[in-house]
């Protein structure tokens, strides 16, 4: 029994030591990681209107500035609403989410909604906006979608 105890012991001692060993060109440690920081969304939703609510139609505007992806939102909501947004990225697909983290009352304003996605790299993006979800009692239903692209030569 102690003879299978010592082998057993020595095979592990072994296994290990020869895995601890280091090869040419192996490096000693994890190479450090050069990522680019993720997509940023910055937003700013504006006071209720009430004013002109009956002209107001919804409409969502896309462009870029300074290697930055703008949107320009005109929406029709409820007027106790706090509305907050997400972004969600599937490769060049940019998903804005927009949510009521508020309360739903009984009257109807009119929203000036302006976000900012930051931090990408040049190239060709699809960006939708989703929006308003509400709990579980409001679902978030496509609001705009656009093509932008991005140039070469500005950094994110």
């Amino acid at each position: 029994m102690k003879q299978t105890v010592v082998l057993l012991l020595t095979f592990l001692f072994l296994t290990a030591a020869c895995g601890a060993r280091n090869t040419p060109g192996t490096p000693t440690h994890a190479p450090q990681s050069s990522a680019i920081a993720p997509p940023r969304l910055s937003y700013q939703a504006g006071a209720c209107d009430e004013k002109n609510i009956a002209d107001l139609q919804d409409q969502v505007t896309f462009s870029t500035a300074a290697n930055k992806i703008l949107i320009e939102q005109q929406v029709r909501y409820v007027c106790c609403a706090k509305i907050d947004m997400v972004l969600q990225q599937e490769g060049s697909l940019l998903k804005v989410i927009e949510t009521n983290t508020g309360k739903v009352c009984k009257c109807i304003c009119g929203y000036h909604l302006q976000a900012q996605i930051e931090n990408l790299p040049p190239g060709s993006y699809q960006v939708q906006v989703w929006g308003i979800q509400f709990e579980n009692s409001q679902e978030a239903r496509l609001l705009g979608e656009g093509a932008v692209t991005l140039p070469v030569g500005e950094k994110p």
